[in-house]
C-alpha cells in the first residue's frame, strides 16, 4: 500500500510538472473561508505548476485535499491581460501557440511541440506595455481564484454530505434549463437532425422521439455528472458574490474564466482526437467541450432567473464567444497540415534524451512575468 504522500506525488507527476510551489497564504485564506461557509473540513492544499492547468479537490483515505495548479492562474492572467488590453489578435495567437504546444508536450508529441514553441517565441505580448491595467488584472485573478476554488470545494461538499447530495430542486432547475436551451436549438431542425447532433453526448442509442430523448438524457450517468458540475458552478458563484460586494466585476471575472476554460478544452479535445491538423474548425465538439458550453449557458440562466442587478454588462462575453471563435478559425487555417508534420520524426530532434527535450520545451512556454 502506497503512503498518501506518494499517491499525491504520482497524481501530480502524471500531469507533467513544471515545478512545485510553496505555500500561498492568500489561497489558504480563501479555502478556509469557503469551507466555513460550506461547513466542511478544510482540505490540505497541494501547490504545484503543471501543464494540465486545472484545480482538483478529492478525498483520499477519508482526508480532503485540494490540488491548486498555478499554471491555470498563469494562463488566466495572460487571457485577462489580453481582454483588458483590447483583445489584440497577435496576443491571442501567442496564447494559442502556448496552449497548443504545452498540450502536445502532455501528449508526448515533442516534434510538433517544437514547432509551436518556435512560433510562440517569435511573438511578443503587446499587453505587457499596458501597466495601467495591471491592478484590474490582479483583481480579476483574485475573483477567478475564489470562484474556481469554490467550485472544487463544492465537489467536496457533495461528497461529505453524500446522503443528501445535490438538492432535488436543483435537478429540476437544470432540467428546465436544458428544456429552454433545447427549444432554442430544435426550432431550426427536425427532431431527427437534432437527435443525430446531440444524442451521442448522453447515450449510446439514437432515440426515436423527444420523450425517448429526455428519458435517455435524464437517466444517463453523463447527465448526472453535468448536473454536479453545474451545481458546483452555482456554489462557486454564491461563495464569490457573498464575499465580494462587486457583482459586475465578479460576473465579468467568471465569464472570462469560463470562456478561457472552453478554449482550453477545445484545444485539448482537438489534439486528443487528432483533429487540430485537419485545417477545418467546423467538426463536432467533443463531449467535454459541449458540456463546458452547457455549464456556461446554465450559469447564465441561473443569473437571469435570480434577477441579480447590474450584471448584464459584466456577463455579455458569456453570451457571445464570437471573439474567440473568430481568432481560433483564423489561426487553425494557418497550422500546417498533417503531411507537413509527418516529414519530421523524433530522430530529427536534437540528440538529447526525451526528458531533457521535454524540460527545454516546458521552459520555452513558461511565462515568467507572473509569480
Amino acid at each position: 500500500m502506497f503512503p498518501v504522500e506518494e499517491i499525491i506525488a504520482r497524481k501530480i507527476a502524471d500531469r507533467c510538472c513544471r515545478r512545485e510551489l510553496k505555500h500561498l497564504p492568500q489561497i489558504t485564506d480563501i479555502v478556509g473561508t469557503c469551507c466555513n461557509d460550506l461547513q466542511i473540513q478544510i482540505p490540505e492544499v497541494i501547490y504545484c505548476e503543471t501543464l494540465t492547468r486545472n484545480l482538483n479537490a478529492f478525498y483520499l483515505r477519508k482526508k480532503p485535499y485540494l490540488i491548486y495548479d498555478c499554471c491555470l492562474l498563469e494562463a488566466l492572467y495572460i487571457y485577462d491581460s489580453i481582454i483588458f488590453a483590447g483583445k489584440d489578435e497577435h496576443d491571442m495567437e501567442k496564447l494559442f501557440y502556448k496552449l497548443i504546444g504545452e498540450e502536445l508536450i502532455l501528449n508526448n508529441d515533442l516534434a510538433r511541440s517544437l514547432y509551436f514553441s518556435g512560433k510562440y517565441r517569435q511573438l511578443n505580448y503587446s499587453f505587457e506595455d499596458e501597466v495601467n491595467e495591471c491592478h484590474k488584472v490582479r483583481q480579476m485573478i483574485s475573483l477567478q481564484s475564489y470562484f474556481l476554488i469554490g467550485h472544487e470545494l463544492g465537489h467536496l461538499s457533495i461528497a461529505a454530505y453524500h446522503a443528501t447530495g445535490i438538492p432535488e430542486d436543483y435537478y429540476k432547475f437544470v432540467n428546465a434549463c436544458m428544456a429552454v436551451l433545447t427549444d432554442r436549438v430544435i426550432k431550426d431542425y427536425s427532431f431527427e437532425e437534432f437527435a443525430k447532433m446531440r444524442y451521442g453526448y448522453f447515450m449510446d442509442v439514437c432515440p426515436a422521439n423527444m420523450e425517448e430523448y429526455w428519458n435517455g438524457v435524464k437517466n444517463s450517468k453523463k447527465y448526472q455528472h453535468l448536473v454536479e458540475e453545474c451545481y458546483c458552478d452555482f456554489q462557486g458563484l454564491k461563495l464569490l458574490l457573498e464575499h465580494y460586494e462587486a457583482p459586475e466585476e465578479s460576473i465579468r471575472a467568471i465569464s472570462a474564466a469560463l470562456n478561457y476554460l472552453i478554449l482550453q478544452e477545445a484545444i485539448r479535445s482537438d489534439i486528443k482526437e487528432n483533429k487540430l491538423f485537419f485545417g477545418d474548425e467546423t467538426h463536432d465538439a467533443s463531449r467535454s467541450m459541449y458540456f463546458s458550453v452547457l455549464r456556461m449557458e446554465i450559469l447564465l440562466l441561473t443569473l437571469q432567473i435570480n434577477k441579480l442587478s447590474n450584471i448584464e454588462e459584466g456577463f455579455r462575453e458569456i453570451q457571445s464567444r464570437s471573439m474567440l471563435t473568430k481568432y481560433w478559425s483564423h489561426l487553425i487555417k494557418k497550422i500546417p497540415l498533417e503531411e507537413s508534420f509527418s516529414l519530421v520524426s523524433e530522430d530529427d530532434l536534437p540528440k538529447l534524451d526525451k526528458k531533457k527535450i521535454k524540460d527545454i520545451l516546458i521552459n520555452n512556454f513558461y511565462y515568467v512575468h507572473i509569480e
